[in-house]
């Protein structure tokens, strides 16, 4: 008789447990947002080009154009993404094509898309950067990765590139 009352209590007990921790989830779900949703209005019109004369990096009609005739020079425009939270996460979207890359020596010598982090002293290259990659000729396709953001990144930048 005694081990079914104790048995009795420990399996009340358990549903009570239980009870409360699906309470403190569905309100979590509910009542606290899991990631701050941003769209695209992170990226404004505050695009910096850097190219070099055998080079193009403009927007025409909302959409980032980027060409180089030479294969030994970079081409890239960055923009900074602003607000952020430092250790948060952050999901990088972007619908992109490409047209006749020839990759270089070099595993980053191609068309990407990249976020870069920075500390206030140097870009962190040692946290995942790359959404996509190209080489080749590629149709539109959408493409997207979650990035953890640093607890030390200060700066932001979002760089498709040629490089």
């Amino acid at each position: 008789m005694f081990l079914l009352e104790s048995s009795h209590k420990f399996h009340l007990t358990i549903i009570i447990f239980f009870g409360c921790l699906t309470g403190v989830t569905l309100f979590s779900h509910i009542f606290i947002d899991r990631y701050e949703k941003n769209g695209p209005e992170m990226l404004t019109d505050k695009w910096k080009p850097h190219s070099s004369k055998n080079s193009i990096a403009q927007i025409k009609n909302y959409k980032v154009y980027l060409s180089s005739s030479n294969q030994s020079e970079s081409v890239s425009i960055q923009q900074p993404i602003s607000p952020f939270d430092q250790g948060s996460i952050l999901k990088l979207s972007a619908d992109a094509k490409c047209e006749n890359v020839h990759p270089g020596e070099k595993t980053w010598n191609r068309a990407r898309i990249l976020l870069i982090q920075n500390d206030g002293r140097k870009d962190r290259w040692d946290l995942p950067h790359s959404t996509v990659t190209f080489s080749g000729t590629r149709d539109w396709k959408h493409y997207s990765k979650i990035y953890p953001i640093g607890k030390d990144t200060k700066t932001l930048k979002v760089n498709p590139e040629i490089a």
